[in-house]
Order: C-alpha cells, then structure tokens, then sequence
C-alpha cells in the first residue's frame, strides 16, 4: 500500500480543489524552458526599464505574456508573477435609492469611484489617480496598461455592503507579502501569494469538470454539462443569407455566433440520434461516450481519481524527498535508494524472517531461506517500480517525466525578435 503524503510540500495533501493548481506551480518551477524564459523576460525587462516607455523592448515583453496566455495560461500567470509589472485597482461601491418597476424604493450598489496606480500605496498621489463615477455617465477616461498582473479590489464604506465584496484587501496583501520576501522559484505553493494562488485556483475551475465547484458549490463562470440547443434554433443558410441581403449581421445572429464560439473554446460536441427508442440503446450510447471522454489524443487514458492527475501521492513523496538528498550532496542513485527505504521500509514480518538460521531447526532454517529470497525478489521488483514511479514525474534525459513535459518548447512561447530599425 501506498504512504499517505507525509512531506510538508507534498500537494496531494492539501484541500480537494487546491491540488491539482498546487501540482500545476510545483511541476512548472522545476521545468528548465520555464526557468529560460522567466531569464529571457527577465534580461527584457531590465532592458526595458532603462529605456523610454512602452520601447520596442516592452512591446516584446508583453508579446511574451499575450503569446503564452493562450498555450497555457498557468504559465502566464507565473511569468507575470515571477516578473511583476503590476497594476492596482481599486472600486469603491455606494447606496443609491431607485424605484423598481412596482414604484417600491429599494437600495442598489453602484459604483461611486475608481482607482488604479502602478504602486501598493494608495496614498501615493505620483503614481495614482482616482475619479468619481456618476452613474448613467459613460466611462471614457484612459487606464494604466502594463503588463501584469492586474490586482483589484472591490470594496464598500458603507458596512451595509460588507459581505458583498471582497473579504480580503488583494493589495494590502500584495504590499504585506513582497514588502517581506521575494516570489521565485525557489518559493513552494505553500508560501506563493495569495493572489496568485487564487488566480490559479480560478484558472482551473475553467478546467475542472466537477458538477459543482468545491468553493462555491456551483458551475457559475465555468462550462457545465448541459444539452446543447445551439443547433435546434440556428440556421447556418438563414445567417448567410440575411448576411448577403444586409450586407451585415443581424444582433441574433452575431449572439450565436458568440455561443458557437463558447462551444468550440470550452466544450466537446458529440452528436446522438434524436430517436433513442429504449433504456438498452441509452445505455449503450453513454458506454460509447464514456470510451471517447476517457481516452486521450496521446493513446492514454485518464487517471481514475482526481488525486492522480499530474502525479499520484507517492509519486510526489518520492520527488520531494529525492530533492531533499540532492540538497544534502547525495548523488541520484543513493538519493533514490534513500527514498525507498525511508518509505518502504521493511515490515516486522520481514524482519522477523532475519534471525540466524542456526538457531532455528533445519526445517525452520529452510522457511527462512525461502522466505528470504522471496523478500529480496519482492523488493527487488518493488524497486523497480519505484524508479518507474519517479521517471513518470521526473526523467530529464528522455524527456518525458511531468516536469518535461508541464511546458511547450521555448522557441513557440518566445515571439519573433524585431529586426532593429533602418539608421
């Protein structure tokens, strides 16, 4: 049997909904093409910095962020995390009297001031600006644009709004945290900032495909299993016609549109008979659709349980102790062997199979012998496993471990470097 995670670090014990985005920062801080590209936007930035707003050099660091946002968007975040060019909002909401549609007169929250600064200090008036808003009036003043992240806070003077905004102040946390330490790779989840955190967490309720949200104990803001009626009120040779007719889309049109979008970004189609005459045929439908959603485009399949996605329990025990023996200058084959016998170690059953032969008869001692020798196949054979165990989460020379493999190549994430200007 399996150990239980006993590593402070080991992500498979942590909440349901916190594993799998704790698993995401812990695989991509160990990959080496992300370490190259935070250095290259790294080297950018400080480049940057030392010329004129928004140069060329920045545009490239913010087409490092755009680019890489929509391969994978943990990473992106991490990037703009790991190589902070932040951003500060702050919404302030107040009571307004309005009558509803019977002439009762109801308090609403509306938005009396807005503002956003480059610093954590909203006192600091050289790097801030704040405006009132009036409500009806269109909101056409010019925004702070860097390149991320972006920290909001919503928040409310009036305590009759207290627990319709946010809890926690995302900036004072910002200020409080890097005011401290530093966020690197060197920095495990347990110890990331909050707001990232949370950012990751948000990242993967796009992903996760359970019927309600841990959190929020809902599907709101995330896809969820429905029937699709796109098909049922759409006609592709009606929109193409009133297009050829209008010479434009008409506001219905251009709504499907945007649904049809939605489906191809966040959903897989199948298609059924609309003639499903009996239970037996139903059942034999949703076998074939279990086969095609639990196979994967690489010839795998899923794991069976949410705790094994991105790495089983052991698998993340035996990293995080194999690293713990690096650190101490073991090389990898004592460091590996330490980890198996630390968490394998051998039961009292065994040991009880060690006594001297000679003190035992001759049919004892040859129970023994067997017994012995069939430890020694049995861990033999578990050592074996074990190396697998780690290989499958960390094999940097064949290249396939999760570690490798949590980050695409650096030349498709980098953007072309512009050719520098004619003199």
């Amino acid at each position: 049997m399996a150990p239980h995670p006993q590593h402070p670090q080991n992500p498979c014990a942590l909440p349901g909904h916190e594993q799998t985005p704790a698993k995401l920062w812990e695989l991509l801080r160990r990959n080496d093409k992300f370490k190259q590209t935070v250095a290259r936007l790294s080297e950018l930035d400080r480049r940057a910095q030392s010329e004129r707003a928004r140069s060329q050099t920045w545009w490239t660091t913010h087409r490092m962020i755009q680019c890489l946002r929509g391969r994978h968007p943990f990473a992106a975040v991490a990037l703009q995390w790991l190589v902070p060019e932040p951003s500060f909002h702050v919404t302030c909401f107040g009571p307004q009297e309005a009558a509803d549609a019977n002439g009762v007169v109801k308090l609403r929250s509306v938005i009396v001031a807005e503002g956003e600064g480059t610093t954590a200090d909203l006192l600091d008036k050289a790097n801030w600006r704040w405006r009132k808003r009036v409500e009806g009036t269109p909101d056409i003043a010019g925004h702070i644009f860097t390149r991320g992240p972006e920290i909001h806070w919503r928040t409310s003077e009036d305590p009759r709004y207290a627990d319709k905004f946010d809890k926690a102040n995302p900036i004072a946390e910002w200020r409080d945290y890097f005011s401290k330490r530093q966020f690197t790779f060197n920095t495990p989840w347990q110890d990331a900032p909050p707001g990232f955190q949370r950012t990751f967490l948000h990242l993967w309720c796009q992903l996760d495909s359970r019927g309600t949200n841990p959190i929020t104990n809902t599907r709101s803001g995330a896809p969820e299993r429905h029937e699709v009626s796109f098909f049922q009120d759409f006609s592709c040779y009606r929109m193409l016609t009133t297009i050829t007719d209008r010479g434009h889309l008409s506001a219905e049109d251009f709504a499907h549109a945007l649904r049809f979008a939605e489906l191809s970004d966040h959903y897989r189609v199948f298609a059924f008979p609309a003639s499903i005459r009996t239970r037996m045929e139903a059942r034999d439908m949703a076998d074939w659709l279990v086969e095609q959603l639990v196979q994967l485009p690489d010839g795998s399949q899923l794991p069976q349980r949410e705790k094994e996605i991105l790495g089983t329990p052991l698998e993340w025990e035996i990293l995080l102790a194999y690293e713990d023996r690096r650190r101490q200058g073991d090389e990898h084959t004592p460091a590996l062997q330490y980890t198996f016998d630390m968490l394998y170690a051998h039961q009292p059953a065994a040991r009880r199979h060690a006594a001297k032969p000679a003190e035992r008869t001759t049919d004892a001692a040859l129970r023994h012998i067997v017994a012995k020798k069939l430890l020694i196949a049995a861990e033999s054979a578990r050592w074996y496993s074990w190396q697998d165990d780690f290989a499958r989460i960390h094999s940097p020379l064949a290249g396939t471990g999760l570690i490798q493999r949590i980050f695409p190549r650096l030349a498709s994430v980098l953007p072309p470097t512009p050719a520098p200007a004619a003199p």
